[in-house]
């Protein structure tokens, strides 16, 4: 009995750093080359889903209501009408009517399937407007909380932008987004083409690790 109980620990431990590994993920966000609009667009990797859409802000404060997600070969952006007869919505160059008088884009994220946290790597922007000093500039929230007080990066001066450059390790537990600042001679068009993040191990998981160790330990003193 006592060695059937050891087999089984010894089992277990040798399972479990595969489960321990933190999972390197992928999203392609690049769509058909004719392009598609949707109210929300979910991407998914490993287990883990990524739910997208799109919010404009006015005067930098209000939010006047959602937008809708334009896909196509250049990624993911934001969009005002749900018509792919709207040039502005499905060319490269993403929607101007989100943008034009000065109002803000935001692309939010929400996470599920990574319940111990989706660690953020990278980002690649698609921007069109490299002479103009406001079209690269990006507030970044995580879990609701705007990072670094909410002083902008420029996704401009590093692309794919590496998120560990300006903020650190960076995880979130729920959702993530990336809003573009925008005044009205600088529109702020953009969209993500792709992102790579990692997911952390689960919890239970390192319990079982550490009841494993204890148990291995308490048939031993009893061998003794």
């Amino acid at each position: 009995m006592k060695r059937i109980k050891y087999i089984i620990v010894i089992a277990a431990l040798g399972l479990m750093p595969m489960s321990l590994h933190a999972m390197s993920l992928h999203y392609s966000f690049s769509g058909s080359p004719g392009g598609s609009i949707a109210n929300t667009r979910m991407f998914s990797d490993s287990g883990v889903d990524l739910t997208v859409t799109a919010q404009k802000i006015e005067d930098g404060t209000s939010v006047e209501g959602p937008a809708f997600i334009s896909q196509n070969l250049s990624g993911i952006g934001g969009c005002s009408v749900k018509e792919l007869t709207d040039f502005n919505c499905n060319t490269a160059e993403d929607s101007t009517e989100l943008d034009s008088s000065g109002d803000d884009e935001v692309l939010s994220f929400a996470v599920a399937g990574a319940s111990s946290g989706l660690l953020l790597n990278s980002f690649t922007f698609m921007y069109y407007d490299t002479n103009n000093d406001q079209h690269d500039n990006f507030i970044f929230t995580v879990d609701g909380v705007a990072l670094n007080g909410g002083v902008a990066f420029h996704a401009s001066a590093d692309n794919p932008w590496v998120v560990a450059v300006d903020f650190g390790e960076v995880v979130a537990y729920s959702s993530f987004s990336i809003r573009a600042i925008s005044t009205p001679t600088s529109p702020s068009s953009f969209r993500i083409l792709e992102m790579n993040a990692t997911k952390l191990p689960e919890p239970g998981t390192l319990g079982m690790l550490v009841f494993g160790l204890a148990a291995v330990g308490f048939m031993r003193r009893r061998k003794r």
